[in-house]
């Protein structure tokens, strides 16, 4: 081949990637020895809406069944996932309520406490009362008691 030769080979070979609507790529190959086309498709991105790569039917029932192995998987972790955050949800509406019942008890508790320390308190006040009572009265006694024996003394 001369050099002219060559270069109109390179300059009729070349690769063209075109996009069609099924997210892969095809490539052609343009030679000038009849133009053959060579359809080679390449996977330009994984879309799980593709069923296959190939005409094959087997491959694209392997393909299918990979699939539908996949979703079904993905079903079921988020089937799993969803039936995890009821009986999470489920938990802490119980803890919630539990928590709650305890609140109410506490409370009640705590009004039974308070008015037992309020009647207590006032019980404490009414017994201090009357111990200044009978303290005045024993005074008062043993004034009594000391002018008796003081004027008995003098008779």
């Amino acid at each position: 081949m001369q050099t002219d030769e060559v270069k109109a080979l390179h300059t009729q070979t070349h690769v063209q990637p075109v996009q069609d609507s099924s997210h892969f790529s095809t490539l052609y190959l343009n030679t000038f020895w009849g133009n053959p086309q060579i359809h080679l498709p390449m996977l330009h991105e994984f879309s799980p809406n593709v069923s296959s790569l190939s005409n094959d039917s087997t491959f694209d029932a392997k393909k299918g069944c990979q699939l539908n192995a996949v979703d079904e998987k993905r079903h079921k972790r988020l089937q799993s996932n969803r039936d995890s955050a009821r009986r999470s949800r489920q938990r802490r509406k119980k803890q919630l309520e539990e928590l709650q019942s305890q609140v109410n008890h506490l409370f009640a508790v705590n009004h039974q406490l308070t008015e037992k320390l309020i009647y207590l308190l006032d019980c404490n006040n009414k017994m201090l009362q009357e111990n200044a009572q009978l303290k005045q009265q024993a005074s008062f006694l043993q004034k009594v008691i000391a002018d008796r024996k003081h004027s008995s003394n003098f008779n």
